[in-house]
């Protein structure tokens, strides 16, 4: 049976809610190519990568425990707006990626799988406080 069915197939309001990474630093690997999508009322396009962690620079040793399965292997969204004026965080997410600058950023994306890079997590809470999720609050070279 494939995973889908698979899914369709479990009782409802038995999912668990998705636990995140500990605030932290982590090196990552940039785990395949970007998904384009739009999201919000504007549909702004949006560019998103998924980073794998591939190993814990910094984190409370205590909650890093606390997570089923360790945090090695688990993933991370990396979103950038493809906007005139957010265009710049790109920019910097690819020189932190070691990409040369000028080339179109078609081609930039393209290069982007299987690097590294550091990043540094914070939880933060739903618009509703019901869950935290992560958001990444920089790049850095590794």
């Amino acid at each position: 049976m494939d995973a889908f069915a698979d899914i369709l197939n479990r009782p409802s309001g038995e999912a668990p809610k998705p636990v995140p990474l500990p605030a932290g630093t982590y090196v990552c690997l940039i785990d395949g190519p970007h998904k384009t999508s739009k999201v919000g009322q504007d549909q702004t396009d949006v560019a998103e990568f998924t980073l794998k962690v591939l190993q814990v620079v910094q984190a409370n040793e205590e909650e890093i425990a606390a997570v089923e399965g360790g945090v090695l292997g688990k993933t991370i969204s990396a979103r950038f707006f493809i906007t005139e004026k957010a265009l710049y965080r790109l920019d910097e997410f690819l020189e932190k990626l070691g990409i040369a600058k000028g080339l179109p950023y078609k081609q930039a994306l393209a290069e982007c799988p299987g690097k590294t890079v550091i990043i540094s997590v914070i939880q933060k809470p739903s618009p509703d406080g019901t869950r935290l999720f992560n958001e990444i609050r920089s790049y850095a070279t590794p």
